[in-house]
Parts: C-alpha cells; structure tokens; sequence
C-alpha cells in the first residue's frame, strides 16, 4: 500500500499541542491568519529568550531546531530509528 509521505497520523495529545502552539503565535504575534506553525527567533539565540519573529523561519533553522529536540528527547525519531 503506498503511503503518501506528508501525511502523519498523530496523537491527541499532540494535537491539543499543536492547537495550543497556533493559540500563542496569534496572541504573541497578534496574526489572525499565518501560514505555518513555528516562526524564527527574533531576538539573540540566549537560552530561554524566545520572541517569535511575524516572518518565515528558513528551512535551516527549522531542522536545526527539530535536531536539538530530537537529541534532547532521545524517542524522536525517523521510521528507520535515526534521527
């Protein structure tokens, strides 16, 4: 059976998460509409200090930040166990 590759099955834990992410990027950043879940930085990268940026976070810093996750929580993982 083939599979399409950007379709997830997932959790409801992940999805209250998911909502929950969508509900701060539109108070902190007051957008009624946006296109995508996660935004950049747009202060300095100090532990801690985070202030979503209204722009798009590149590619690069989306995986990098996907790969700190997955090393800081070791059960993140691709379908062949890897990270």
């Amino acid at each position: 059976m083939f599979r399409n590759p950007h379709t997830l099955s997932i959790l409801r834990e992940l999805i209250g998460v998911i909502q929950e992410q969508k509900r701060y990027i539109t108070d902190t950043l007051s957008l009624e509409k946006f296109e995508y879940l996660f935004r950049p930085n747009e202060g300095t990268e100090c532990k801690g200090a985070f202030t979503p940026s209204p722009k798009n976070m590149t590619a690069y810093a989306f995986s990098r930040y996907l790969n700190k996750l997955a090393e800081r929580h070791k059960n993140i993982c691709d379908a062949f166990g890897k990270l």
